[in-house]
């Protein structure tokens, strides 16, 4: 009989080398199945931060290709944009670089105007390869960016300058209030609180919007407002419809916007000024308006400027001055381009009198403008996202002059619908079309800034004014049927300050986004 103890002893005596190779195959097990967790945990994570890497540069690659075309660069060149960005700007040289213009996939296939841009970047695993799974691993990602020229979304008010030492962009002084039927837009990049009151802290010590002192009734009355920037208090920023603070109305730490009149063309002979120092044997009119003389103009049927002897009407005839100075009498603009080439410190001046003009502009530059080619304002090197240095208020080469109004004026912008314009001679003026919309220029390079204040707001003032660089101020109160495109603004006064827009979609905003 056999005992059940010697069959347990039997048990118990198993050779100590299968127990450990029992251990090991299921140690094996285990920390294979460890492996494949972390690979999972580490090669699984670093796959997808390398195709967060890749997503951002096919966005990056999208838009480059898309700026190169807007800026009028060719398919090739734009490609080779596109490519640099990623190879060499990001480091990843091994990067698989494809730009299809148009795309070839997705809801924008076949769409001119667009670019798919599909990047693959080669990625070395560390630990999913003990599972039999390749070490060289790729991921890849896809974007698809458009380039056009948007119109602006009726602004009426657009601050371009997005320098914090020239913050605030725009400001509300004293007790007043801005009233804007449309939206404003501010590209200047202060500081300040965000619409929910959290602080923007960008290194700079101001504000980009300043919407006053806190109060019922101060502050900025609006359908929108964005800004790059920050703003003092969002309290200040309210609904026009219903005077109250609106958090939709206010949308800070925005994307710049371009310039929408970059690509407006700079007057000369060619679009409708008229070269009067070559007409009338090198002058430059420089006339002065009071309320008992005028200086600088002639009798009936003068070429140039002249009065009525009889009514002590002065009427102003497009062309070329030296500067315009009206303090007082009876003042008509015929329709046309009002160039003022400033030699000294003061280009257009209106502080009295009764002051018209219908289908005009006023172009504001320096006393080495030349009419026949535009130069030397064409060449002019800033650009539309404000990455160039903006100009001093005197450049270098030239003088450019003030503008001041305190008055009560009645102008309304270009209009080739309603007005005619020909040159002395009868003929017309066709390409001073481009101008439609258009009430007052300034140079780009011109810094100088432009001043409306007390009574000017009595009268009439329509279409858009565009002063680039310019610090634009408004005092007082009244309403202005204008747009204004501007480097900063600020408005002071005690009463309302109402923009109903009415920049007739002169402007172009050249513009690159992604859509995919």
């Amino acid at each position: 009989m056999i005992r059940k103890s010697h069959l347990l002893g039997n048990r118990r005596s198993r050779p100590p080398q299968k127990r450990k190779g029992a251990i090991i195959v299921l140690f094996a097990i285990i920390l294979t199945v460890l492996i494949g967790f972390l690979g999972l945990v580490i090669d699984g994570g670093l796959l997808l931060a390398r195709h967060r890497q890749s997503q951002n540069m096919s966005d990056t690659a999208a838009l480059a290709y898309a700026m190169a075309r807007l800026r009028g660069k060719t398919p090739e060149t734009a490609t080779t944009s596109g490519t640099t960005f990623v190879q060499t700007h990001n480091g990843e040289a091994a990067a698989t670089v494809v730009l299809n213009e148009p795309p070839t996939s997705g809801p924008y296939a076949g769409m001119e105007g667009h670019v798919e841009a599909i990047i693959t970047l080669p990625t070395n695993t560390f630990f999913i390869h003990i599972l039999g799974v390749s070490q060289s691993q790729t991921v890849q990602a896809r974007a698809v960016a458009r380039w056009n020229e948007l119109r602006t979304a009726g602004e009426g008010a657009l601050v371009l300058d997005p320098r914090c030492s020239n913050s605030p962009g725009m400001s509300i002084g004293g007790n007043g209030r801005l009233v804007v039927r449309g939206g404003v837009f501010n590209n200047n990049q202060g500081g300040g609180v965000t619409e929910t009151g959290d602080p923007i802290n960008n290194g700079c010590n101001q504000v980009a919007a300043d919407g006053g002192v806190a109060n019922s009734v101060n502050g900025v009355s609006t359908t929108s407002y964005t800004v790059v920037g920050g703003v003092n208090d969002p309290a200040l920023f309210k609904n026009i419809d219903t005077g109250t603070n609106d958090p939709n109305i206010l949308h800070t730490g925005s994307l710049p916007l371009p310039d929408p009149l970059a690509s407006l063309a700079t007057p000369s002979v060619a679009n409708g000024v008229i070269d009067t120092p070559s007409l009338y044997g090198g002058g430059r009119w420089d006339v002065g308006v009071t309320n008992n003389s005028a200086s600088g103009v002639g009798p009936p049927g003068s070429p140039g400027p002249e009065q009525d002897p009889d009514t002590g009407v002065v009427t102003m005839k497009p062309g070329i001055y030296k500067q315009i100075s009206i303090s007082g009498g009876n003042v008509v603009f015929q329709p046309g381009i009002y160039v003022i080439a400033a030699g000294g410190q003061n280009a257009l001046t209106i502080t009295g009198g009764t002051v018209t003009g219908s289908g005009i502009m006023f172009y504001n530059t320096g006393a080495n403008y030349d009419p026949a080619t535009g130069s030397p304002d064409a060449n002019d090197p800033w650009d539309p996202t404000g990455s160039n240095p903006p100009p001093s208020p005197n450049q270098s080469g030239t003088t450019f002059g003030t503008v001041s109004v305190n008055s009560i004026i009645n102008f309304r912008p270009i209009d080739t619908t309603q007005y005619t314009y020909t040159d002395p001679a009868g003929n017309g003026l066709p390409g001073i079309g481009v101008f439609n919309g258009m009430l007052f220029y300034q140079r780009r390079g011109n810094a100088q800034t432009v001043a409306i204040s007390g009574n000017a707001a009595d009268g009439y003032i329509g279409g858009t004014v565009y002063a680039k660089w310019s610090r634009f101020q408004i005092s007082g109160q009244g309403v202005y049927d204008a747009q204004f495109i501007v480097g900063t603004m600020d408005i002071t006064g005690n009463a309302d300050v109402t923009f109903n827009f009415a920049g007739q979609g002169v402007g172009k905003a050249a513009t690159v986004f992604l859509v995919e």
